[in-house]
């Protein structure tokens, strides 16, 4: 009689939660809200599914819906809830897992009965969730279970795994859910499985960027109805990738079409500067993606852009190349009134600096300066342009090598103008003051002339600035790069160097403040000008050691520490840590490093850096591997070259822009390749040979 009310139990439940959210108003969970939802919805499947089923199939779904309902009290109320007796055929773990290993041994009829795969599923998501896919996978392989509890299944596992996994767990456990949802819905009938929405937007706030995209495309090829919420996040995460960018925008469009999405909300405009918005490092690979095309395409829709969403699809121009069309664009933003703030300058300058166009620049330093927004980060932007274009015209003039980019006396110059001067003074061993008056300021050899073109831009932002501005961080460093590159002697180098060191020993204010804040900066760009200078290795080294002095120290320290007996041992006195004079190398450092033993050709550097880097707990990154891919290559070791590719995968990394350039510097690239296929191919036989082996041993076990 209870079983044919199919709302009794639902109801008992929730009114158990709802008394102990009232008592406890702080402890609600999202397992309480899922029964509450579980409660509403119940009504609506029972509504319609008592047109399509028989007497026992319903007596079947209320049977199911009524364990489910225990199943999201029993979540909600964790060890406070009280499990009933009629709960007693609820198999356990290992009852479970046993099942699974046994599956393919169990009789076709108990494979493909309703009542068996209740119990045996309802048991794995009760006694150990984590195991309930892996039945799923196995016991649908032959049987397809009722819609509405396939339904269920998932959508307690998608909130399951958002709420008890994390890291590579939930990584690996999202992705396999999320495979088993397209599975599933291909292969059963269509309508058989109506996913709710908020199924959906778990299973997609946990899985890759990649299944993403294919469980969109599954639902759509299967009828299934999207929200505009949903389509809201689905884009959101998808719009964060490039080659994505433009499926983004085509969901945007739908929920428009749909009538259910305003571009000029805030979640969606929010949306709109993700599909915009381009970053440095993914230029290479989204190619097929144009940010002009889906501005004009959002705009032909009601997009009404504000200024964040024109900062955004100004930048990714200007980072594509193509600063006419983003100085079009900026443009039509003035014509509707929208007044450019100081980032959107600095975009504007970024752009031109890319493109080299001092006239653009010039143009830019006007606007800013009539709007009163050049500050010092533009500042810092326009000196380093400076020198961007003096290593510009060094490349084009095929000057490359220490001293060959003369720009520190034209910005040290108008560095001089705007920055106080003491702070640079600082880090640098030589009198700035008689510096400049000795390269009579602007004065650089006779054939520089585009560095040259930007003065006049230059001048006028100078002009802009009344008083004199203290140089941060980032100033310093523009201009101690621009220094170390204007030294043409290695013995420049090492002095600059000595100073330097010299100044951290005495604890100088500013170079210690300099170092907090830019970390190995200094220590790699001297490092990086050594290496590319004949015969310097050993010094680059003896800076690297200086990095690791304090590491050394404590580690010897603590092996001291850890000898004395505790009979030796006289009362503990505290003493506080001494700091660090110099910070420890860095993953870039060690990069630079390698780089330059490389570039030498230093047989076996490679494998010793890497040995030095993971021995002081620093692991290689993606431009470690890319740069000893490019090593390599360069060096035509097609071995090394093709481990190094490999050693990078292994990594977690995936080949990007510059794996593919450095591996372009290997001549014989069809050598590499079979390589590769080779290793594919033993790795292949090797993992066939232990599957085989497995087999043999599981076979002589069970006879």
């Amino acid at each position: 009689m209870i079983r044919n009310r199919p709302d009794f139990f639902a109801r008992q439940s929730v009114k158990r939660i709802e008394a102990e959210t009232a008592a406890t108003p702080k402890k609600t969970g999202p397992w309480a809200h899922e029964l509450a939802r579980e409660k509403k919805t119940r009504y609506q499947e029972y509504g319609y599914l008592r047109h399509h089923l028989n007497e026992t199939e319903l007596k079947r779904f209320a049977n199911w819906k009524n364990d489910f309902v225990r199943l999201f009290e029993y979540a909600a109320r964790g060890s406070s809830y009280k499990v009933p007796e009629r709960f007693n055929w609820i198999m356990d773990r290992q009852a479970v897992e046993h099942a699974i290993e046994n599956w393919e041994l169990w009789p076709i009829q108990k494979r493909t009965d309703a009542e068996s795969w209740h119990t045996l599923t309802f048991s794995a998501l009760w006694s150990c969730p984590d195991r309930a896919l892996p039945l799923l996978e196995i016991t649908t392989k032959d049987f397809t279970p009722p819609g509405y509890a396939l339904k269920d299944a998932l959508h307690f596992l998608a909130k399951w795994q958002g709420q008890e996994l994390t890291g590579d767990t939930l990584a690996t456990h999202a992705k396999s859910l999320c495979e088993f949802v397209i599975a599933i819905i291909n292969k059963t009938p269509q309508n058989h499985i109506r996913l709710p929405q908020n199924t959906i937007y778990n299973l997609t706030s946990t899985t890759n960027i990649e299944d993403v995209e294919a469980l969109y495309h599954c639902l759509r090829e299967n009828g299934h109805s999207l929200h505009h919420h949903t389509l809201l996040h689905m884009a959101s995460r998808l719009a964060k990738t490039p080659q994505n960018k433009d499926l983004a925008l085509q969901m945007a469009i739908e929920a428009i079409e749909d009538g259910g999405a305003d571009l000029n909300s805030s979640q969606w405009s929010s949306l709109c500067t993700s599909i915009l918005a381009l970053e440095p490092k993914n230029i290479k690979t989204s190619d097929e993606f144009s940010a002009a095309d889906a501005f004009g395409v959002l705009l032909e829709h009601g997009f009404v852009p504000n200024m964040v969403n024109y900062t955004a699809v100004i930048r990714s121009l200007c980072l594509t190349g193509q600063p006419g069309k983003a100085w079009e664009v900026f443009q039509v933003m003035q014509r509707h009134d929208i007044e450019p703030d100081s980032i959107m300058w600095s975009t504007l300058l970024d752009g031109a600096k890319r493109a080299l166009s001092a006239s653009t620049i010039e143009r830019v330093v006007e606007g800013a300066a009539e709007h009163d927004a050049i500050d010092v980060p533009f500042l810092n932007d326009l000196l380093f342009s400076l020198l961007h274009f003096s290593e510009a015209e060094t490349k084009d003039n095929k000057r490359a090598g220490p001293g060959s980019v003369p720009a520190f006396g034209p910005m040290l110059h108008f560095y001089s103008k705007i920055f106080h001067l003491a702070p640079l003074q600082s880090l640098i061993p030589v009198d700035l003051s008689r510096y400049l008056d000795a390269s009579r300021g602007l004065e650089m050899p006779a054939d520089w002339q585009l560095a040259r073109q930007l003065f006049p831009a230059l001048d006028a932002a100078m002009s802009a600035v009344p008083n004199k501005l203290s140089p941060t961080g980032a100033t310093l460093g523009i201009m101690f790069i621009a220094y170390v590159k204007s030294l043409s002697q290695p013995i420049n180098l090492i002095s600059l160097y000595a100073y330097f060191r010299q100044l951290i020993s005495n604890r100088s204010p500013v170079a210690t403040n300099f170092v907090q804040e830019k970390g190995t900066f200094v220590y790699d760009v001297v490092i990086k000008a050594l290496c590319e200078s004949p015969g310097m290795l050993r010094a680059a080294l003896d800076i690297i050691g200086d990095m690791l002095k304090h590491t050394l120290e404590e580690r010897s320290r603590s092996t001291s520490a850890a000898k004395k007996s505790a009979v030796e041992a006289a009362p503990a006195t505290t003493s506080s840590p001494s700091l660090p004079l110099h910070p420890a190398p860095s993953v870039f450092t060690w990069s630079i490093l390698l780089h330059g033993f490389l570039f030498h050709k230093e047989k076996g550097s490679g494998e010793r850096i890497l040995a030095m880097m993971r021995q002081h707990s620093v692991e290689p990154n993606l431009v470690t591997w890319n740069t000893l891919v490019a090593g390599h290559a360069k060096n035509q070791d097609v071995n090394k070259t093709v481990q190094s590719l490999q050693r990078l995968e292994a990594a977690g990394y995936e080949a990007d822009d510059y794996t593919l350039r450095a591996f372009s510097k290997l001549v014989n690239r069809e050598a590499a390749l079979r390589k590769m296929e080779e290793t594919i191919d033993r790795k292949k036989r090797n993992a066939e040979a232990r599957a085989k082996l497995v087999l043999d041993a599981d076979t002589g076990l069970q006879l």
